[in-house]
């Protein structure tokens, strides 16, 4: 990829979790849009997803969460 790219995921289901996480290995920074404020809040908390792919852990440190 290059290293000026920008990359942003929508949504907080299964698909936008498990591309999140893969992207994640590629980039320095992401985009993440999540609409329910408990689903974000656990990322930022607890590193991962309480409802899809739980195990999955993000380093919230390369992510970006927005709400709107």
């Amino acid at each position: 990829m290059n290293e000026n790219s920008r990359i942003a995921i929508i949504g907080s289901g299964s698909w936008a979790t498990a591309l999140v996480k893969l992207f994640l290995n590629n980039v320095e920074s992401l985009n993440w849009f999540i609409l329910e404020p408990e689903i974000r809040e656990n990322v930022q908390e607890f590193h991962h997803n309480p409802r899809y792919l739980s195990s999955v852990v993000f380093d919230v440190n390369k992510l970006k969460l927005h709400d709107n």
